[in-house]
């Protein structure tokens, strides 16, 4: 547990409650799914007590799986009435998790003010077409081709355009300075 860790350690992917021997396939996926979920919304509440951190100012960052659990843990902290989650930004998300990631983008742009959602992916993998496929106000993305990129393989300078510019600018939309 890192350093000044507020809460105590979350049931986690590293930490699992046991499921009964026999349990169904579903379960068990049903299970992990939660088991992220929890991992990713404690990942943003400790963020926003890191010193210098502002707590109504986060932003959540994955790909991959990762990706899945970002846009839910955003999701997850608003319905929970956490204000603090601000947007979602997403490299190759693939509803791994078993959650729905238009939902998602959906509820999050149905918050007060609307979250963004930002998905990079490769017009060649495999969950290209969940991004090709969200629709909302809220949500933009950028496809990538010339490659199999997926998830952090997608953070390439060499890229166009730049991923990391697209990652500025969605903190700028989902971070706009205070007043």
């Amino acid at each position: 547990m890192p350093p000044g860790f507020p809460h105590s350690p979350p049931i986690g992917l590293t930490q699992s409650s046991p499921l009964p021997s026999g349990a169904a396939a579903e379960d068990v996926r049903k299970h992990k799914s939660e088991l992220w979920l929890i991992d990713a919304s404690t990942a943003a509440e400790f963020a926003a007590t890191l010193p210098g951190a502002d707590p109504e100012r986060i932003a959540i960052i994955g790909a991959s799986i990762g990706a899945d659990g970002a846009v839910s843990a955003c999701q997850h902290l608003l319905e929970s009435e956490d204000a603090s989650c601000r947007g979602a930004f997403t490299l190759s998300p693939g509803n791994y998790l078993n959650n729905d990631y238009q939902a998602s983008v959906n509820a999050l742009g149905g918050a007060n003010p609307p979250r963004p959602v930002h998905c990079l992916y490769d017009i060649n993998d495999h969950t290209a077409d969940l991004c090709k496929e969200v629709t909302g106000d809220n949500f933009s993305s950028q496809s990538y081709s010339g490659g199999y990129f997926h998830g952090m393989h997608l953070i390439n300078p060499d890229l166009a355009p730049n991923p990391l510019n697209e990652l500025l600018e969605f903190l700028e939309d989902a971070l706009p300075p205070a007043p």
